[in-house]
């Protein structure tokens, strides 16, 4: 929280003190409290630290803690693997192919227990990383599209119904149903592009952390 009010240089101090190993360690054994606030850390570190981010192994905690998530720091997961795409695509779409793939994003648009932030998010970050409009590693960008396919085509009807407005809890605000209605809708897109073998949509989902979540991250 200290490190946000000054904004980027406080990140970057935070990067010069070492604190993605701590981090990683948090997300790999912490309590869901600790693994929200570490997740939650990783999003606001990575406009500034996405090389650093990656260069750390962070996706592999990152997608550990998605696929065992509380709520909380599954979207929190979830938004730090969206704001890392949104930073450096082919790194974080590499990262995630050596660590199995998109398959735990995937698995969580699917199930019908989370929160709509959780599937926002999750949504989100595959938006960014199948919007790849010219991959900077020649062969790279065809990788990471025939794999993208083949993890979202078995989910294209679960997809379509998120894309029509039909999310699983209903309780949830109208606001927060648009967000989920409007990324399910802009990777629906995507998704059946690269399955016909076309460039994804241009443009980038952008689903930054807002600058009031830390206080959900306070441990008593």
């Amino acid at each position: 929280v200290r490190a946000q009010e000054q904004e980027s240089q406080g990140f970057e101090r935070l990067i010069q003190a070492g604190v993605l190993k701590p981090l990683i360690s948090v997300l790999a054994a912490g309590s869901n409290a600790a693994k929200s606030c570490a997740a939650l850390t990783m999003g606001l570190l990575a406009p500034v630290a996405s090389a650093e981010i990656l260069a750390a192994g962070s996706v592999a905690a990152l997608l550990g803690s998605l696929s065992a998530s509380a709520e909380s720091n599954g979207e929190y997961a979830a938004l730090a693997l969206s704001n890392l795409a949104e930073q450096d695509r082919d790194g974080t779409a590499a990262a995630i192919l050596a660590e199995g793939g998109c398959e735990p994003l995937v698995a969580v648009l699917i199930r019908d227990d989370l929160d709509v932030a959780v599937l926002e998010a999750s949504a989100g970050a595959l938006v960014n990383l199948t919007s790849l409009r010219v991959s900077s590693i020649d062969g790279g960008s065809s990788e990471w599209r025939a794999a993208v396919a083949q993890a979202l085509e078995p989910s294209m009807s679960r997809l379509r119904s998120l894309a029509g407005g039909n999310s699983a809890n209903p309780a949830q605000t109208v606001e927060s149903r648009a967000e989920l209605t409007s990324a399910a809708a802009t990777l629906l897109g995507n998704v059946e592009r690269l399955l016909v073998q076309e460039a994804p949509v241009a443009g980038v989902a952008r689903h930054a952390v807002p600058r009031d979540r830390p206080k959900r991250c306070l441990i008593s």
